[in-house]
């Protein structure tokens, strides 16, 4: 297998063509006066410009775009490629387009992400860092745009826009300001192309200035504004829309997603392995006859290791919306020229036509994608369902094996104790976190809970009202919000992770304390990651080292530990398949609707910390 260490692609080909002497040779290749570098002979045309399969097609390649597409009996009167390939009728599409992901859910560093992805005919993943900014700041985008130069995969890396996503209601390791922004847009060893999505709505909607001052440098650059707008509607939807905001991923209903078609936004179906509104949206849209899909766009948004291990990425989501009653070849529409367009990046990718980036996927069944062959710029990536060439990662700083810093916690540090003027009769009337399966939502539940004499909780298992702490984990200081949760459905331990959207401090719930406690001291010694703890005992630990969200290893060893995790959580008797992904979410607080950082409990839908304690007035 040969790697791409030392290989440089041409990056950012939606900022330039080729060069005039390259130029000259397409055309001369085009009009069959000059050897191509690849021919692909036999193939089933996706033509997803008109929305049909051309027969019996060759398509010749040089200098990586595509010269010609030719009727396969034209091609005895052309010169000899230097390379063909025979793909024996095989469908030929372009290769398809993530219009949305945090590559950082996949728990893999960019570059073994890209060898995930790539053999499922990824060709374009539009990543939001946020995550790891984060932890590491600003830097880390020139550190990624150094590794995106030696991957055989078009990444298209927007700017965080929400550094940290709720200004004063949680502890940042970083900020990002509208400053930050104009110095990363002007930056050019920093590969930036786009605001990422602006999940501070309210700060739109109450026109902050300085949410507005970013949505401002990233226009006047001629850069895209990506959104984030769950439950907009009317006129507040209106209003966000014309601050500049041009595309969505949290709808959850087609009537919502509908509302945002109609005022102009790019409707990004989401399919990720936490949120997944695939179902709801393509079902809904047909049923109401949608007569113009070209501003849907498909976004896993957060793809787990074994879900693309096991499933696949966007290959599978098209799969998916086939099997929902989307034609075909208009799911394929949706996964490539659709999510160009959106993009601005049609005249360079998004279709096999000439003039585009030799960016293609061979399959042989039209309802069920499986990807035989992937070519990146002209090479070939995948043969046979194999990636043929392996990306390997760049040396990175140690500092960004080192970034979780609290000091040693103790059963004391996380009892949740109330107030005696709380207590009535041994009970505490409080504000509970109602966590679901598989939706970022929360809900609110006002019930009573039950307290010992020196009026700390007791976790009710029989209720499932759990405690939940978020831990400082950046500053080297004992600071923490205390709650309490219900569905997770733990018997006996506790579940913690440095995975907590999207500050990424520490987040942990289980039915005891001691068990909590461990699950605090065992991520402060493995520097980041998730474990599962019974009492002093931990049952299952993935490290994550790389920002306390990334591991260092490829994606089978990664999935692997996940899955030791998963069976774990199991053991203490977790009704959630993705426990840790659910437990995430909860530190999130611009998801409605009651959310809990290291400052306490957030009320999402006022966009403001809120006391644990319901008032007895």
């Amino acid at each position: 297998m040969r790697n791409y260490t030392t290989m440089a692609f041409l990056k950012k080909p939606f900022q330039g063509h080729l060069p005039l002497d390259k130029l000259k040779d397409l055309i001369l290749v085009a009009r069959g006066e000059e050897n191509p570098d690849l021919t692909l002979h036999n193939v089933s045309l996706v033509n997803v410009l008109t929305r049909e399969i051309e027969e019996n097609q060759s398509v010749l390649i040089k200098h990586g775009q595509i010269a010609a597409v030719l009727d396969a009996s034209s091609l005895a009167s052309y010169p000899k490629a230097t390379t063909h390939v025979d793909l024996n009728e095989a469908y030929l599409a372009p290769s398809f387009i993530d219009s949305h992901v945090h590559f950082e859910s996949s728990m893999l560093t960019l570059t073994n992400f890209a060898n995930a992805v790539l053999p499922h005919g990824t060709g374009l993943v539009v990543i939001d860092p946020h995550e790891i900014t984060n932890v590491l700041g600003s830097e880390i985008l020139r550190f990624l745009s150094k590794e995106i130069k030696q991957l055989p995969l078009d990444i298209y890396m927007e700017v965080p826009s929400c550094v940290p996503a709720a200004i004063g209601l949680e502890t940042p390791a970083n900020e990002v300001t509208s400053q930050t922004i104009a110095n990363l847009f002007d930056d050019p060893e920093i590969d930036v192309q786009a605001l990422a999505e602006l999940m501070n709505y309210p700060g739109v909607l109450f026109g902050a200035n300085e949410i507005l001052q970013r949505i401002l440098v990233t226009r006047s650059r001629g850069f895209i504004v990506e959104g984030h707008a769950p439950g907009l509607t009317r006129g507040d939807l209106n209003a966000y829309i014309a601050a500049g905001v041009i595309s969505d991923h949290e709808s959850v209903s087609p009537v919502e997603g509908l509302e945002k078609l109609r005022r102009g936004m790019t409707l990004q179906i989401r399919d990720g392995s936490v949120a997944s509104d695939l179902k709801r949206l393509v079902t809904g849209l047909l049923e109401h006859k949608l007569n113009d899909w070209s501003k849907c766009v498909f976004a896993s948004d957060d793809r787990h290791p074994d879900d693309l291990l096991n499933q696949g990425h966007i290959d599978h989501t098209i799969t998916k919306a086939i099997n929902l009653g989307l034609d075909p070849l208009l799911a394929l529409q949706i996964a490539t020229i659709n999510a160009a367009k959106h993009l601005h990046l049609d005249h360079f990718l998004g279709s096999i036509s000439p003039g585009k980036w030799a960016n293609m996927v061979a399959f042989s069944k039209l309802e069920t994608i499986k990807v035989t062959h992937v070519f990146y710029q002209g090479l070939q990536v995948v043969k046979n369902e194999k990636l043929i060439m392996q990306s390997q990662p760049l040396p990175f700083p140690k500092q960004y094996l080192n970034t979780v810093a609290l000091p040693e916690y103790q059963k004391k540090d996380v009892i949740l104790k109330f107030d005696s003027k709380s207590v009535q009769e041994s009970s505490v009337k409080v504000k509970i976190i109602g966590a679901i399966e598989k939706s970022l939502l929360t809900t609110t539940i006002l019930d009573n809970v039950q307290v010992d004499q020196n009026n700390v909780f007791i976790p009710d298992t029989s209720k499932d009202y759990l405690p939940i702490l978020v831990v400082d984990r950046h500053h080297n200081v004992l600071r923490n919000g205390k709650g309490i949760v219900h569905g997770f459905g733990i018997k006996q331990g506790a579940i913690g992770s440095t995975i907590a959207h999207d500050t990424h401090n520490i987040v942990v719930t289980g039915s005891d304390y001691e068990s909590i406690v461990t699950a605090i001291n065992k991520l402060k010694e493995q520097k980041g990651g998730i474990v599962v703890t019974q009492h002093t005992r931990v049952l299952a630990s993935l490290p994550l080292p790389f920002g306390g969200l990334l591991s260092t290893n490829p994606i089978t060893e990664t999935a692997n530990l996940l899955s030791q995790v998963r069976e774990a959580t199991e053991t203490i008797g977790c009704k959630f398949h993705n426990p840790e992904m659910t437990l995430a979410f909860m530190a999130l607080p611009v998801i409605p609707e009651l959310k809990i950082t290291d400052k306490g409990i957030v009320d999402v839908n006022k966009f403001q910390l809120t006391s644990l304690t319901v008032s007895s007035g």
